[in-house]
């Protein structure tokens, strides 16, 4: 019996420490992700059945670091101080095909976050998952 009172305790002890460590340590980077964006030439439907509109602030993307991330999710896309959130309403880039970029923003997206500028065609931008969608 006053074993299983000392390993009761022990395990009480050990499961606070652990607790503390965990919650004392800094959230995890955002992780970044490579971006390019949509052009002028892209017209049609997206894979949620919206018309496709340059000027808005949406995204394609399929997964962050493996986790599928669903349709109507709002995304918070960050390069240095510019920030933009974001909605995702279609799938791309293809992930079989395309392994140099993981998401793909509307052309006003990647204005935003690089200053007006899309001559760089891809950017590297922090992404934080602010509400997952349906």
């Amino acid at each position: 019996m006053k074993n299983q009172i000392i390993k009761t305790i022990a395990t009480i002890v050990l499961s606070v420490g652990v607790f503390m460590w965990v919650v004392s340590r800094p959230y995890a980077e955002p992780p970044t992700l490579t971006a390019s964006y949509y052009g002028k030439e892209s017209k049609g439907l997206t894979s949620c059945g919206e018309y496709f509109d340059g000027s808005s602030n949406t995204c394609a993307i399929w997964e962050i670091d493996g986790k599928p991330i669903p349709m109507h999710s709002l995304l918070k896309l960050s390069l240095g101080p510019n920030s933009v959130v974001t909605r995702v309403n279609d799938r791309g880039p293809n992930k079989r095909l395309l392994k140099t970029r993981q998401i793909d923003v509307s052309e006003a997206v990647f204005r935003k976050l690089n200053n007006n500028d899309t001559s760089a065609g891809l950017i590297k931008v922090k992404v934080e998952i602010l509400r997952l969608g349906k």
